[in-house]
Order: structure tokens, then sequence, then C-alpha cells
């Protein structure tokens, strides 16, 4: 059985446990037409991740950390 990684995803009060190995996709609450976003891992900016999705995939203990999304419209 593998071992499991919490991510967390701050848009949400729910915390997400992924196995390692797996994958596992974050979506903004918001959505629509002429938004524009940006992803954080633990307040850092991950670089190209600019859309209403994030996947992780695979998950590690390196993908484990607290992700939030910046909407601008």
């Amino acid at each position: 059985m593998g071992s499991e990684m919490c991510i967390r995803d701050r848009d949400s009060p729910d915390t997400t446990d992924a196995c390692v190995g797996s994958a596992v996709t974050l979506l903004s609450e918001f959505q629509g037409s002429g938004l524009t976003y940006q992803w954080f891992k633990n307040g850092a900016v991950i670089p190209n991740a600019g859309s209403n999705s994030l996947t992780i995939s695979p998950v590690t203990a390196a993908t484990a950390g607290d992700y939030l999304s910046l909407i601008h419209i």
C-alpha cells in the first residue's frame, strides 16, 4: 500500500489526500471568460500554471503542500 501525501487546495476547505504515484487535479472555484489564473505552492509561484485547474502527476513527497490559485478579473 502506498503512502499518502497531503495536498491542500487553499481555495477549498477540504484537504485532498493523494497516494504517491497517483495524479490529482485541483480546480479553481471561479471560472469564466476573461479570467486569468496563477497557481502557488506554499506561497511560491508555480511557473506556467495559468489555467483554472492544476494537475499534479505524479504525486510525490516533494509535491505535498498548500496550493492556492489567484484569479485576475
